[in-house]
């Protein structure tokens, strides 16, 4: 009688199946992770912008002007269009309100400063814009307060406002940041 040798090379189906089962379930935990590090990174990259965009309105407020007067940059209606009145802009891709605000020293007859001198050198963008493209921060200014805010993790268009007494109404963000007071106890950044 002919015996019938088995070979022992290879792997069987099964232990393929069960190996590949045991990388999709790695993956499958290590990709809400990564995403993780990612928002925390962009966090930490908002909050790193909204200081220097501060630091630039701060220092727009103090720059002497033409007109004698200092104050914080308006809230930029010739250059994006508002929600409605009184609300905050509604943000929108390209060349915003910190582009005609703190990059340009405007010169009239000749006397720079009647919107003050150069606080920015390159637009800054929020980390978390929808997928629709580059959005500067949002701002808004009443009376002495602003608040500047980042979209946050949602990376829903947002509009924050502020009243004329500094408490900030933070909408569905997580990045700001305030020389008020934030309506809902949110940690300014």
């Amino acid at each position: 009688m002919m015996r019938l040798l088995k070979s022992k090379k290879g792997f069987t189906l099964i232990e393929l199946l069960i190996v590949m089962a045991i990388i999709a379930i790695l993956i499958g935990i290590s990709l809400p992770r990564f995403r993780g590090m990612q928002d925390e990174g962009q966090k930490s990259r908002a909050r790193s912008n909204l200081a220097t965009v501060r630091t630039a309105v701060e220092a727009y407020a103090a720059a002497p002007r033409s007109n004698g007067l200092s104050k914080y940059p308006d809230n930029g209606a010739d250059t994006a269009p508002q929600q409605n009145a009184g609300a905050a802009l509604s943000r929108v891709a390209g060349t915003g309100w910190e582009t005609t605000r703190l990059m340009v020293a405007w010169v009239v007859a000749g006397n720079l400063g009647t919107r003050g001198p150069v606080m920015l050198a390159t637009e800054l963008f929020d980390p978390f814009s929808p997928a629709a493209g580059n959005v500067e921060y949002g701002y808004y200014q009443n009376s002495g307060y602003y608040v500047i805010w980042s979209n946050g993790t949602g990376r829903v268009n947002t509009a924050c406002t502020i009243s004329n007494a500094g408490l900030a109404t933070i909408v569905g963000t997580s990045v700001f940041v305030t020389n008020g007071r934030d309506a809902n106890n949110q940690q300014s950044n």
